[in-house]
């Protein structure tokens, strides 16, 4: 395991192999050897198996202050409530042994006591510096006992965890894609796609938080930059905890019940972590009476689209707030990070984004059309010129007083021959803003979500059902998705090299602990059992056909479930 700073705000991540291995922490207690003040140490190997020779860690440990530290966690911790401590080897002695030695030294005196005058004598007679008599007592006696070390394999003959229900890998999140997708199938189309990201600098109660509760003598105002980002980097499970509160409030108050976006009868969302660390919330909104996608007619659509989406930076004048945020958190930066250029030379995000003097929607067309006159090649290079006359004069221009009119006429286009350039080479049907010149680097929005969120959004019109599939794919599982490559061509590179099923397996889970980068509040999520996804309504799995086979788990195992915190969107997966 390494542990890494990550870009930007500079938090902790973890990468390369770590693995954690469910205990049953009743035999560790029940074997540990007891011990009858804090200052009584015994030495103890911490191994994976008790035959083997080596071990993963060696210390000297104090069984009073695990004691203590197992009392603590059955207090506050529900998954240690009922694990029970033995204090019967307290009462080894009788209750009134001391009493009565006290007694008996008040009435006796001892002959072999020294006297004050004899133990001046006896120090002068002590070999203290002699060779009978080693420097370092305490190693000496290590040594001569090495063998007593108490042995503890903690992990030893627990049954692995099945990585389906483990959330965060790769089968947790097909298994995860499969039931959105059935989602889908019934409740139609999602209306809106959505993302909000935290602003961990910008929220400046959750940064008030953080130094109140490590006792800082420091007031937010005296902080830079370095400042807070350390404040937040030494207090990760706090950050973590308090956006997932401020998500799920955030959801529920202000999307939900103010019906901002429109009447909100389903959704669904998941968490996922930036590059640089901070988490992220992608989500699916299903609006009742939403218009749909070639059902309405496109003006339709349109004003829909209008009425909850804008892409336009407010006057500083009118609304010095929401230009504030808007030009803060919405504004794509001019210079392109490396996250914009990864995949070529051209803004994976598509920004500087084109101007139009209305919103419309773009549908692939069928280039053989017979009444087109033109070959397939020549429209599309027409449409190619009209764009790069476009991107050209929108790459020179000052941009801050001329309008889409003028823009498009010194482009020498027209505003029907963009949108017919845009049919001949979208790939699939889109939404193209109404925007202005000047936002052509501001990320859509809405106001009002935006006002309350305080932090960058984006929020995005589903047109059809392909788009929603790449929606999900691409957004929802893309670290998982990634991971799924590698591990292909980990197992493609086992199978060419002719390896037995235990190599394969080797290089595979090598692969997968080698290349998963961890944060440390992604790690937060996983602890403490927050929440990864979330929807509003359970998917279970009921298998049909000519000839199904109906499984069902245990009943114990079904109890289990219904009594425990199930951290699933899923109640029982087969039937």
């Amino acid at each position: 395991m390494k542990l890494v700073q990550l870009p930007k705000g500079k938090q902790r991540g973890i990468i390369c192999p770590c693995v954690s291995i469910p205990t049953d922490i009743q035999k560790t207690v029940t074997i540990l050897p007891q011990s009858y003040d804090d200052t009584q140490l015994v030495r103890c190997k911490l191994k994976r198996k008790q035959s083997y020779i080596g071990y993963s860690q060696y210390e000297f440990i104090s069984t009073n202050k695990i004691y203590k530290a197992l009392e603590s966690l059955k207090e506050s911790n529900p998954y240690y409530k009922n694990t029970s401590l033995n204090h019967n080897w307290h009462d080894e002695f009788p209750p009134d042994f001391e009493e009565l030695t006290v007694a008996e030294e008040d009435h006796k005196e001892s002959d072999d006591y020294p006297k004050e005058e004899d133990q001046n004598v006896k120090d002068r007679g002590f070999p203290c510096d002699t060779c009978l008599q080693p420097v370092d007592i305490g190693q000496e006696m290590l040594d001569q006992h090495f063998d007593d070390i108490f042995c503890v394999a903690p992990g030893e003959g627990s049954t692995p965890v099945s990585m389906m229900q483990e959330e965060g890998t790769p089968p947790y999140w097909q298994s995860a894609l499969h039931d959105l997708l059935a989602t889908v199938r019934q409740l139609g189309i999602p209306t809106w796609f959505a993302t909000f990201s935290a602003a961990d600098m910008r929220w400046t109660e959750v940064l008030q938080l953080l130094l109140e509760q490590q006792e800082s003598t420091q007031s937010l105002e005296d902080l830079d930059w370095t400042g807070k980002s350390e404040v937040l980097r030494n207090n990760p499970v706090m950050s973590a905890v308090m956006f997932d509160h401020r998500f799920h409030t955030f959801l529920r108050e202000i999307v939900i019940k103010r019906r901002i976006i429109g009447n909100v009868k389903d959704h669904f969302h998941r968490i996922e972590f930036q590059q640089r660390g901070s988490p992220h919330a992608h989500c699916l909104f299903w609006i009742e009476d939403a218009p749909k996608l070639d059902k309405d007619d496109d003006q339709t659509v349109c004003d829909f689209v209008d009425r909850y989406v804008s892409c336009k930076l407010p006057d500083k004048t009118v609304d010095p707030e929401l230009h504030e945020i808007v030009s803060s958190v919405q504004q794509h930066s001019k210079n392109h990070s490396k996250s914009c250029l990864k995949k070529g030379t051209s803004c994976r995000f598509n920004f500087p984004r084109p101007p139009s003097e209305k919103t419309f929607i773009s549908r692939r067309q069928s280039l053989t059309d017979p009444s087109i006159k033109k070959s397939p090649q020549q429209l599309k290079d027409y449409a190619q010129s009209v764009l790069h006359n476009l991107w050209t004069v929108l790459n020179n221009e000052h941009l801050d007083n001329i309008t889409t009119e003028n823009l498009f006429a010194a482009a020498g286009i027209t505003q029907q021959e963009f949108e017919d350039a845009s049919n001949i080479l979208t790939k699939r049907s889109s939404v193209t803003m109404k925007r202005t010149p000047s936002d052509s680097w501001i990320n859509q929005y809405n106001p009002d979500l935006l006002r309350c969120w305080n932090a960058n959004m984006d929020l995005q019109f589903i047109t059809d059902v392909y788009a929603c599939v790449v929606y999900i794919i691409s957004y929802i599982s893309k670290a998982e998705r990634e991971m799924g490559v590698v591990l292909q061509n980990a197992s493609k590179e086992a199978a060419e090299g002719n390896c037995d099923a235990q190599q394969a397996m080797k290089k595979i889970g090598g692969a997968y602990f080698r290349q998963r980068e961890v944060s440390a509040q992604e790690a937060v999520y996983r602890v403490c059992g927050l929440h990864l996804k979330e929807c509003s309504r359970k998917v279970q799995f009921v298998p049909v056909g000519d000839n199904p086979v109906r499984m069902s788990l245990p009943l114990s195992v079904i109890k289990k479930k219904a009594n425990q915190l199930h951290l699933d969107a899923v109640f029982i997966r087969q039937i």
